[in-house]
């Protein structure tokens, strides 16, 4: 019988953030960010892809080189109490994720 593939990549990724739920006004931005590493052997797996959803629908996709990130969820979010989840996935679909609620409030 065959197996499974399986790889030994050791992917790493860093909410640097320091939240996960924040009140904004409408029209403002709302920065995040991230390190993240993927490595096999020693050697980088290359550039990775970033997802962001609410609600379970993708709102973007895009691809991200290793290292510091920065993403304004603002762009992503409407007026009211917003569920989005940030996901990074290395050349071996390795994934992390992290959720954030932002509220939106009209001032």
């Amino acid at each position: 019988g065959g197996g499974g593939s399986t790889n030994h990549a050791q992917f790493d990724m860093t909410n640097n953030t320091g939240w996960l739920a924040k009140t904004i006004a409408n029209g403002s931005s709302c920065p995040v960010s991230f390190t993240w590493s993927s490595e096999e052997d020693g050697n980088s797996t290359g550039p990775g892809t970033l997802t962001i959803k609410s609600g379970g629908v993708i709102k973007t996709t895009m691809n991200v080189d290793q290292g510091d990130i920065e993403i304004d969820l603002a762009l992503y979010c409407s007026v009211g109490r917003n569920s989005l989840r940030v996901s990074l996935s290395d050349a071996y679909d390795n994934t992390r994720s992290v959720n954030f609620t932002i509220t939106v409030e009209e001032l």
